[in-house]
């Protein structure tokens, strides 16, 4: 079972956990797959995109083929994370980067996936302590940065 974490208090001290997933984690693990998607699309076309909103911030493609509506035939595999997150996926090569993680247990996840099929490459997991976050985002918001040599 997926567990789905969401701020039930409004006290800045206190934060609950369930395992009945909102309607907005629900959104937002739809909507990272649907990113994964339109990241792996744009580089079909060969196109780096190291960073959020890719290579020049400024969220738009040079691919001019991306449908506007999505079907099964329209993109070659789904991944299933580890957790929850709200990064964008960076790519660079035949290697997705994204993060997530798992707020039960205080790990964050970076993950390296092969873009042709999805397969997770390596996984490197990092500890953190909770602390006041903006109750629609994860403890894995920000997004990587990649280049030839490394993912920061």
């Amino acid at each position: 079972m997926q567990l789905f974490a969401h701020h039930t208090h409004t006290t800045l001290s206190e934060t609950r956990y369930s395992t009945v997933p909102s309607r907005m984690n629900c959104f937002l693990s739809t909507l990272t797959k649907t990113v994964i998607v339109l990241v792996f699309g744009a580089t079909g076309f060969g196109q780096e995109w190291t960073r959020f909103r890719g290579p020049n911030g400024s969220g738009i493609s040079d691919a001019k083929t991306i449908p506007t509506t999505w079907t099964e035939k329209d993109y070659n595999w789904i991944a299933e994370l580890p957790g929850r997150g709200h990064s964008s996926p960076v790519v660079w090569g035949d290697k997705l980067f994204v993060t997530c993680c798992d707020e039960e247990v205080s790990l964050r996840h970076l993950l390296c996936l092969n873009t042709k099929d999805g397969t997770v490459l390596w996984t490197k997991d990092f500890a953190f302590e909770k602390y006041k976050q903006q109750k629609n985002n994860s403890f894995a918001s920000s997004t990587p940065t990649v280049d030839a040599d490394h993912v920061y």
